[in-house]
């Protein structure tokens, strides 16, 4: 499993819907989105790919024991070609 995450900081994220809550509120809003979406997969591998580079750290408190955090620098592509081994593998696993 793939997901794009921001490093929740406030001002930095779910900024549409300030107001009505204070920037702290929304950071916390996308921390608890991040905490529920963000779930292991029995059989999958999870990847997330987090920015910024130099807050990825953050994101370790927030993601799945063994989910492999990287920055996305590394670029989109380089996700998506992640995704279709992954794929590709667990199709044929399961073929």
């Amino acid at each position: 499993m793939v997901y794009f995450a921001k490093v929740p900081a406030p001002g930095r994220v779910k900024t549409r819907l300030v107001p009505p809550l204070t920037e702290l509120e929304a950071s916390h809003l996308y921390t608890a989105f991040l905490v529920e979406v963000v779930t292991p997969i029995e059989g999958a591998r999870t990847l997330v790919y987090g920015w910024p580079e130099e807050a990825l750290h953050e994101l370790e408190a927030l993601t799945p024991d063994g989910g492999r955090r990287r920055s996305l620098s590394e670029t989109h592509a380089d996700a998506a070609r992640a995704a279709a081994r992954m794929a590709a593998r667990n199709y044929q696993l399961h073929q």
